[in-house]
């Protein structure tokens, strides 16, 4: 069987199937029970979250980069320029 042809099967399933399969395909990438020691998890589950600024300045979805922002300020400065431009007093 195809990855194409399984996919044809599984639009075919009722929303109750296809959660099920969703929830064996998780399964299978879940490590073993005994697999996590105490450190390990405590090393999987730490978060260092981002500044606002790293954000902004990734290449992340969302972000300048994605929208072609290089300098936030200059940004700012254009779009200040077009609603001062398109504004009929």
């Amino acid at each position: 069987m195809t990855v194409q042809e399984l996919f044809e099967q599984l639009r075919e399933l009722t929303p109750k199937e296809r959660q099920e399969v969703r929830k064996l395909l998780d399964a299978l990438d879940d490590p073993l029970p005994g697999e996590w020691t105490e450190e390990a998890l405590a090393h999987a589950l730490h978060v260092t979250p981002l500044t606002g600024a790293e954000i902004a300045e990734s290449e992340a979805v969302g972000a300048w980069a994605h929208y072609g922002i290089k300098d936030g300020a200059e940004w700012a400065n254009e779009q200040r320029a077009k609603r001062r431009g398109n504004h009929q007093w």
